[in-house]
């Protein structure tokens, strides 16, 4: 249920028609550069993808920055898959602001259906505004970095034949997110952690945290921490799921050493027909997440997978090797192969079927609401609608939801504007909660991450 684009601020002027000069005396701090990460599992049946012009911060005043993006960027709101995206500001002032303002450039958003068709997009507003939803959010030093979520799945229409969206944004300041499909090129190994940056995310720098419960593999198959350890390299790269804090650190969940020198290609899709004589899947292509030589780009193709040799499991199931029996027509899979595309086939070394619970692309969507009870010894936390707000699981509003709270998910919590590591017996009934995770049964949750703060 959200797009979330992060900015993790490293934070100087560069709007000069929006600043306000003289106003803005509170705001003069160092300039510093900022990453903007795209969490952009927003849930909805489309991924977007916009041209943005003009990026600034409001004050309280009223007052702008200068244009954090003087060049535009290329960004992608939504994405099927939930992979994580992002783009690099090269200035950005420190402050206090209420709202992140975009402005987006005309007949520059593209929508990508399930059919794997892609077509312009229009707006109801150009001029997008996200408040922050804490009364301000304060940029002060590097670290900091921001989230912009979808208030709900993005709504496009029809009108007269034209698909519209109406942007429905908010803002908050950064402390939790899980990221999906994070690129993270390693620089140098300190002990157990790895220290890189997310090359897929605007290039931040990140301390990535690996430990007995990450899941790890190489083309050799599953492998255990020490000897994945081992074998790492400066200048490899890691295709990593897990969560992101306000310090920096990336708490790896699982990771995957690409193939060193190869090119490997990812997709999204859905499966259309079963070939088992061959064995093969066709996939309708509904995004591509790596590409490589000879892939089709629009519209997206159908392609023929060829799983012979392919590892297939299941979501949140790495170690568990299915056969091709468990493939299904409607399934939703991620397919990565090395090498070219040649007459729309692709020989598989990997198959990932979506578990089907309503998790959506990455980790699902947020779930938003209030704590209703805590559970410490079970490791439990029953969410509660928030006030007249619904509770949605999976898409669906629900009167409660039991998140299963595990020894690797990061709580955290906002108090006055600093985050916090907390543990569950923290926590607070009438907290609001936001959560993370994998819906395993329609009212119950394995969380990745939650967020906490008193209403």
């Amino acid at each position: 249920m959200r797009l979330a684009l992060l900015l993790s601020l490293s934070l100087p002027l560069l709007f000069p028609a929006c600043s306000s000069g003289g106003k803005s005396g509170s705001n003069a701090a160092a300039p510093q550069g900022a990453t903007v990460l795209l969490d952009t599992a927003a849930g909805g049946d489309y991924g977007l993808d916009a041209r943005v012009d003009v990026l600034a911060l409001e004050r309280a005043d009223g007052s702008f920055t200068p244009n954090l993006l003087p060049t535009g960027a290329s960004i992608s709101l939504a994405r099927l898959s939930g992979a994580a995206s992002g783009v690099n500001l090269p200035t950005v002032p420190a402050g206090t602001y209420v709202a992140m303002r975009l402005l987006l450039a005309e007949d520059g958003v593209r929508a990508t259906g399930r059919t794997g068709v892609i077509e312009p997009c229009a707006v109801s507003n150009r001029d997008v505004r996200a408040s922050f939803a804490a009364p301000t959010a304060v940029l002060a030093a590097a670290g900091n970095w921001l989230v912009l979520s979808h208030a709900a799945p993005p709504s496009l229409t029809r009108v007269a034949g034209v698909l519209t969206w109406q942007p429905n944004l908010a803002a908050r300041r950064g402390d939790v997110q899980p990221l999906a499909e994070v690129v993270f090129a390693v620089a140098a190994r300190s002990g157990d952690d790895v220290l890189g940056t997310l090359s897929n995310c605007g290039g931040m720098s990140a301390l990535g945290r690996i430990d007995d419960s990450t899941s790890l593999s190489d083309d050799s198959g599953n492998r255990d921490r020490a000897g994945f350890l081992r074998d790492l390299r400066s200048g490899d790269d890691l295709v990593c799921d897990g969560v992101l804090t306000s310090d920096g650190s990336f708490s790896v969940r699982r990771a995957h050493r690409r193939s060193r020198g190869v090119g490997e290609g990812k997709i999204y899709g859905q499966v259309t027909e079963l070939l088992a004589a061959t064995p093969a899947i066709k996939v309708q292509v509904q995004e591509i997440v790596r590409a490589t030589a000879g892939l089709q780009t629009s519209p997206l193709p159908v392609l023929t997978v060829l799983t012979a040799d392919a590892f297939i499991y299941r979501s949140g199931a790495r170690t568990t090797r299915l056969e091709f029996g468990a493939l299904a027509v409607g399934q939703r899979v991620e397919v990565e192969w090395r090498g070219a595309v040649a007459e729309a086939t692709v020989r598989a070394h990997e198959v990932e079927i979506e578990d089907g619970a309503g998790n959506g692309g990455g980790f699902g969507n947020e779930i938003e609401g209030a704590v209703g009870s805590i559970d410490v010894a079970q490791g439990l936390l029953v969410a509660v609608p928030r006030g007249d707000d619904p509770l949605l699981v999976g898409g669906q509003s629900v009167p409660s939801a039991t998140i299963v709270i595990g020894a690797n998910t990061v709580i955290t919590r906002e108090v006055d504007n600093n985050t916090t590591r907390v543990a569950l017996a923290q926590a607070q009934v009438g907290d609001r909660v936001w959560v993370w995770g994998r819906v395993v049964e329609p009212r119950r949750v394995e969380a990745v991450a939650v967020r906490l703060r008193r209403r």
